[in-house]
């Protein structure tokens, strides 16, 4: 193999926060659930925030009703397994809905608590510990795979819809409860192209083969837990991050693709990845043929195997954080003989800074 090239190691990285936010709403008392985003509250990159948007049409919830006079107790207000909450449009209206209606309890001291989640099978608990109800939330021994992860703050003590000019601005939401959903995993993607195709006398294509990346963690175990904070409320979860890390995630592609252009085009798309801080086993092999055409002379074609470990970059991207999503854009110059790899990491979502005051 020719290792006639060098590497050349750029980095930009731009970090927010992540959050996306649907709303629980309640028309004549029936529970139903609507959704919507802050009005100020976009993606990085400029699209309106709302699961419908990216293709998600559904997700679960657990609720757990406190009736007057049973506070001490708890019910299963979807039921024992939860709910699956569909996407509905009609009237031009967002409109997410469960299999079929409930309604909010007609005592005004009664008093619904929702856990709502997107994906896997989380193991989840909801007691009282001492003089207070706690839930817990897990995913446990996850298998990352191309579908997303995400969890919602936990909606305390609802008992009938609320306007959401009272917590906030909303776009395309009457009322409801607000869940504000957050990303559990991260995700990469490899871009690559040339940044030289032609000279006097002389052009070069590159014949990418195949790109793959060693030693990144394909499983893992996130805790979270969640007290009653006595107040109608959202409240974010409690957690130290992703836990047990082990296994192998599948990063790798062999699809050919040929550039000759200064174009930049994927390589491999959004991947879903455990977030893991990155470390030195994790390596990068790329294997492509360099084919040179020469205006009065013959056509080589050259087979080059690059490999860098992508702790390299750690001074920029040291981890794949919770909803973060980084491009690591791999840019050859025939010309030079050198490859130049730019990491560049973002959030799915920038959150604004903001108040909820649910009276």
């Amino acid at each position: 193999m020719n290792k006639w090239f060098n590497i050349i190691i750029l980095a930009a990285l731009v970090l927010a926060s992540c959050a996306k936010v649907e709303v629980v709403s309640s028309p004549e008392r029936a529970v139903s659930f609507q959704v919507g985003s802050y009005a100020q509250q976009t993606r990085a990159d400029g699209d309106p925030v709302s699961l419908n948007s990216v293709g998600i049409t559904s997700f679960s919830s657990r609720a757990y009703l406190h009736a007057a006079g049973l506070m001490d107790q708890a019910q299963n207000f979807f039921g024992e397994n939860g709910e699956t909450i569909s996407y509905q449009a009609a009237d031009n209206a967002v409109t997410w809905v469960p299999s079929h209606d409930y309604f909010w309890p007609k005592s005004a001291t009664s008093y619904v608590n929702f856990i709502s989640w997107l994906g896997g099978n989380p193991a989840i608990s909801y007691a009282k510990d001492g003089d207070t109800w706690k839930a817990t939330f897990a995913w446990e021994d996850v298998e990352v795979s191309d579908t997303d992860l995400m969890w919602a703050d936990m909606a305390w003590r609802y008992n009938a819809n609320v306007n959401p000019a009272t917590y906030g601005e909303y776009n395309g939401v009457a009322e409801g409860v607000p869940t504000l959903f957050h990303h559990a995993l991260a995700q990469v993607c490899f871009l690559a192209g040339l940044t030289k195709a032609t000279d006097e006398g002389v052009s070069w294509s590159v014949k990418l083969k195949s790109l793959s990346l060693s030693d990144v963690y394909g499983k893992g175990s996130l805790s979270m837990t969640n007290a009653d904070p006595g107040e109608k409320k959202p409240q974010a979860w409690t957690f130290e991050g992703w836990k047990s890390l082990e296994g192998s995630a599948a990063i790798a592609t062999e699809t050919e693709k040929t550039f000759t252009t200064t174009a930049v085009d994927t390589v491999l798309g959004w991947t879903s990845v455990i977030p893991q801080e990155v470390n030195a086993d994790m390596e990068l092999t790329v294997t492509f043929d360099v084919v040179t055409t020469y205006t009065t002379g013959p056509v080589v074609t050259e087979p080059v195997t690059a490999n860098v470990a992508l702790s390299d970059f750690s001074a920029t991207v040291a981890e794949w954080g919770m909803g973060q999503r980084i491009t690591y854009t791999i840019l050859i110059n025939p010309d030079t003989r050198m490859i130049t790899i730019i990491p560049v990491g973002k959030d799915w979502v920038t959150e604004p800074t903001y108040n909820i005051s649910v009276e």
